[in-house]
């Protein structure tokens, strides 16, 4: 994948997450400063993904761990690079896991 098709992707995911927690009734701020969300839940916790262009993964560190997801063109879904565990599922039940409500977001199609 080209350097630009992978920002494209990464963007697009952030901004579909950024909408899903503004569509939410969770009570939990974020910010983008352009290669990193951070999400400061409301116990305290955070939630950070960031994207690593080097690499061409995109990663995501919370209490349950750190996770790095590289992208399936096949399946074009963003997946564990360990578990093959698809990061809008991992990404749900990490919000469920530090705010009580699990965060949905449109299966990958970026």
């Amino acid at each position: 994948m080209t350097e630009s098709a992978f920002d494209e992707r990464v963007d697009e995911l952030l901004q579909r997450i950024e909408e899903a927690i503004d569509d939410s009734d969770m009570d939990i701020d974020y910010e983008n400063n352009g290669s990193l969300l951070s999400i400061q839940c409301e116990n305290g916790s955070s939630i950070i993904i960031s994207r690593q262009l080097a690499t061409q993964e995109l990663w995501l560190a919370a209490k349950s761990g750190g996770f790095h997801y590289h992208f399936d063109e096949t399946a074009q879904v963003w997946k564990d690079t360990r578990s093959a565990c698809v990061f809008h599922e991992q990404l749900s039940e990490v919000f469920l896991q530090q705010t009580g409500k699990a965060l949905s977001i449109d299966a990958e199609q970026s």
